[in-house]
């Protein structure tokens, strides 16, 4: 069986309907727009999607909030992945992407303050790959858990400073 290579498209602080509704059937489909959901606010924080050809199969949004535990302002990540395309490289591809969206939009937005990214890791089964306190080559760093035992993951920017 031949896989198609998803398009990934950068769409942080864009207002593209097209993107919109395909994120929101997207969202619908995988059950991942609870009722309670803000969907306009959700929409805004979309960093990156994958495109498998009219389809998206895959997104990831940016929340800027500020972590009292390092006392910086970070882009904590929601990534989302339809499940027949969990076991490829486009977890990791749509994670680095906005990784490397947001950074260089940090840059050119010194007055935000934004010093890194990072992401709750719901890990049903726990792999070797969650037993490792560093993931390569995002460098998401293992730095506590939430209540509900999730893992909490950050990865600082090159030019954060801490203020």
């Amino acid at each position: 069986m031949i896989v198609s290579v998803p398009e990934l498209k950068v769409c942080w602080n864009l207002a593209d309907a097209t993107i919109q509704r395909d994120a929101l059937k997207f969202w619908r489909e995988q059950n991942l727009l609870p009722d309670i959901a803000d969907a306009a606010k959700r929409l805004r924080q979309i960093c990156v999607v994958a495109y498998d050809g009219t389809r998206i199969v895959g997104t990831v949004e940016a929340r800027l909030t500020r972590l009292e535990i390092v006392r910086a302002r970070f882009a904590m990540m929601t990534l989302a992945v339809a499940p027949e395309r969990r076991l490829e490289n486009l977890p990791g591809e749509l994670i680095q992407r906005a990784q490397r969206v947001l950074e260089q939009w940090s840059l050119e937005h010194p007055n935000e303050r934004l010093m890194g990214v990072g992401t709750i890791v719901r890990i049903r089964d726990i792999d070797e790959r969650a037993r490792l306190p560093v993931w390569e080559p995002t460098n998401l760093t293992l730095v506590g858990y939430t209540v509900r035992g999730a893992q909490i993951r950050l990865a600082w920017f090159k030019h954060a400073k801490l203020s």
